[in-house]
């Protein structure tokens, strides 16, 4: 994919996406735009994501995370293995009233992150490389979220250090994950299985929304 490539011609695009998510007060398209064309730059010189065609970023990364909005909870957010971030950033813009943390122990990505947000200049962001077992002792949040980081047992015991009460844990999955789901359904009070609808997105994903409480029995819930 060329570097002269178009990103204006993304704007229909992203308007059909957002009133089939039917989100109120979603990112302005210009900071989407900038975000899409910062990606591209660095993805020329470092493997940030394996997605090279904007359109598919636009799908497979700013849809998809936008379409976990109505699961958020609280204000203060964590997304773990934020990566390029996919989707604590995009949340970020999304939410300004509320508060992201980004954590990711690869420099490079780290890096980019701090680009983006002087490029961007979100004031709810902020950044920390380093790996998630030697980050934030004594801090809690409302939302913890990750995409890819690990599978779901690990997740949750890990993110259930860091949760506040009555906070979730959300995982975004490429599909139904079966087995991940029974494993961790012995750890936890409740997990919840959500089928998401991306458009323009074929391929199944989903998002695992996992609560700490241990007074309710565990199960599984679609």
């Amino acid at each position: 994919m060329s570097r002269s490539f178009d990103f204006n011609s993304l704007e229909s695009a992203y308007a059909e996406g957002l009133e089939a998510l039917h989100l109120d007060n979603p990112p302005a398209f210009d900071r989407i735009r900038a975000y899409l064309e910062l990606l591209h730059q660095w993805n020329a010189s470092y493997n940030l994501t394996a997605i090279r065609d904007p359109r598919a970023m636009l799908t497979e990364h700013v849809l998809a995370s936008l379409a976990v909005i109505p699961y958020l909870q609280g204000q203060r957010c964590l997304d773990i293995g934020s990566g390029a971030g996919i989707p604590g950033l995009i949340l970020a813009l999304a939410r300004p009233g509320t508060q992201w943390t980004l954590v990711d122990s690869n420099g490079k990505k780290t890096r980019f992150l701090e680009q983006a947000r002087m490029a961007l200049k979100p004031g709810n962001v902020e950044i920390h490389q380093q790996r998630i077992e030697e980050f934030a002792a004594g801090r809690v949040f409302s939302t913890i979220i990750c995409r890819a980081w690990t599978a779901l047992p690990g997740f949750y015991q890990r993110g259930a250090e860091l949760l506040a009460e009555e906070g979730v844990l959300l995982a975004m999955k490429p599909g139904k994950p079966l087995e991940e789901l029974n494993e961790v359904s012995r750890l936890c009070g409740s997990v919840k299985y959500h089928a998401l609808s991306i458009p323009g997105l074929k391929q199944q994903r989903g998002l695992v929304v996992m609560q700490a409480d241990r007074n309710q029995p565990n199960r599984i819930q679609d």
